[in-house]
C-alpha cells in the first residue's frame, strides 16, 4: 500500500516537472522570436515552491519598482515643458459679456448712429430681449424706462418672436407684431403707428398705457409655450393648483384654459420674467421652494396657497419680492 502511494507521488511530480519544462521552452521560444516584447513584459517566474511571506514581499517589491518607473517617466515628460507652473485660468467670458452690456447701456459709443444712454439697472435680459445698445430718441430716460417695461412684459408673455438687442424703432415694430398676434391693444397700436418718434413725451405716455394693457391681458396660448420650459410641468402644475393631466391638456390645446388658471399663468409669467434677469432656469425653480423672511419664513410656493388669485395678499407679496430683484439681486 505504501509503495503504491509513493509511486503515485513520483508520477505526479514527474508530470508537473514535464509541464514546467514545456512552459519554459515556450517562453524561451517567444523571447527568441520577439525580443522587444520580452524586454517589455518580463517572464513570470513560478513561485509555487516559495514561502508565502517571500511571495508577498516579492509582489510589493515588483509593484514599487513599477511605480518608480511610472513616476520617473512622468517627471521626465514634465521636464520637457518650458515652464513648470500651470497657466493662469482664462477670464470668464460671462463677465466679459456683462461688462460689454454695461458699457453699451451706460453711454459709450459702440457703433454708428448710437448715442449715449443712461438707463437704470432694471433692464432684464430674458428670452428674446437682450438690450445692448440704444438709439435716439430712446436715449431719453423716461422714454427708455417705459419702452423697456413694455418690452419686458411682452417678452415674459412670449410675444416677442425675434431677438431684440437694440432699443430703437425696430424693437417697437417687434412689440407691435407680438401684440397684434395676441389680439392686445389694437387702439394703442394704431396710435403708435401714427405717433412720430420725434415726440418722446407722448411716446413714453403711450408705452406706459401699452404696458398696463399687457399687464391686464393674459395670453395663455403664448404663455403655455415658455413657462413649462423654465419651471417644468410638475412645478408649474403645483403652482397653478391643477393636476399634471389638466396642464398637459391646456398645453396641447385640446382643452381651453379656464379664466382662473389663465390669470394665474399670466401672474407667474411676470414673476418668472423678473427672476430670469438674475437666475438661470435652475435658480428660478429653486426660488419658489426657498423660505423667505419677507414671507414670514414661508416659501413663495406656500405663500401663493392653493386656490389663489393674483389679487390676494400672498401672491402680491410674492410679486413684490420678485420685482425687487430689479434693483437688488440678493433677494
Amino acid at each position: 500500500m505504501a509503495g503504491r502511494l509513493r509511486s503515485k507521488r513520483l508520477q505526479a511530480l514527474s508530470h508537473s516537472g514535464r509541464v514546467r519544462t514545456i512552459h519554459t521552452h515556450r517562453r524561451a521560444a517567444r523571447a527568441t522570436a520577439s525580443p522587444g516584447i520580452a524586454a517589455v513584459r518580463p517572464q513570470k517566474r513560478s513561485m509555487a515552491g516559495e514561502e508565502p511571506a517571500r511571495r508577498g514581499m516579492k509582489r510589493r517589491m515588483d509593484w514599487g519598482a513599477t511605480r518608480r518607473v511610472a513616476l520617473s517617466g512622468r517627471q521626465a515628460a514634465s521636464s520637457l515643458l518650458p515652464d513648470a507652473q500651470d497657466p493662469a485660468p482664462p477670464a470668464s467670458l460671462k463677465h466679459e459679456r456683462a461688462h460689454a452690456r454695461r458699457r453699451a447701456i451706460y453711454g459709450r459709443k459702440i457703433g454708428p448712429q448710437l448715442t449715449e444712454a443712461k438707463l437704470s439697472d432694471s433692464i432684464r435680459f430674458m428670452g428674446n430681449l437682450h438690450i445692448r445698445s440704444v438709439r435716439s430718441p430712446f436715449d431719453e430716460p423716461k422714454l427708455a424706462s417705459a419702452a423697456i417695461a413694455a418690452l419686458s412684459r411682452a417678452d415674459a408673455m412670449g410675444l416677442l418672436s425675434r431677438r431684440i438687442t437694440c432699443l430703437d424703432d425696430t424693437a417697437m415694430q417687434g412689440l407691435q407684431t407680438g401684440m397684434a398676434e395676441a389680439g392686445i391693444g389694437h387702439t394703442f397700436l394704431a396710435e403708435l403707428n401714427r405717433l412720430p418718434c420725434s415726440d418722446p413725451t407722448r411716446l413714453s405716455v403711450l408705452l406706459e398705457k401699452i404696458g398696463e394693457a399687457l399687464d391686464q391681458s393674459p395670453a395663455p396660448e403664448h404663455e403655455w409655450r415658455i413657462l413649462p420650459d423654465v419651471l417644468g410641468l410638475d412645478l408649474l402644475a403645483r403652482l397653478l393648483g391643477i393636476s399634471q393631466s389638466s396642464a398637459r391638456r391646456y398645453l396641447s390645446g385640446s382643452r381651453s384654459t379656464p379664466d382662473t388658471v389663465a390669470s394665474r399663468l399670466h401672474f407667474l409669467a411676470f414673476v418668472v420674467g423678473d427672476l430670469s434677469g438674475a437666475y438661470n432656469d435652475i435658480g428660478v425653480r429653486r426660488w419658489f421652494e426657498r423660505r423667505r423672511e419677507r414671507l414670514d419664513g414661508r416659501t413663495p410656493a406656500q405663500a401663493l396657497g392653493e386656490l389663489w388669485s393674483p389679487d390676494d395678499d400672498g401672491p402680491l407679496r410674492v410679486r413684490k419680492l420678485a420685482s425687487a430683484l430689479r434693483t437688488s439681486p440678493a433677494t
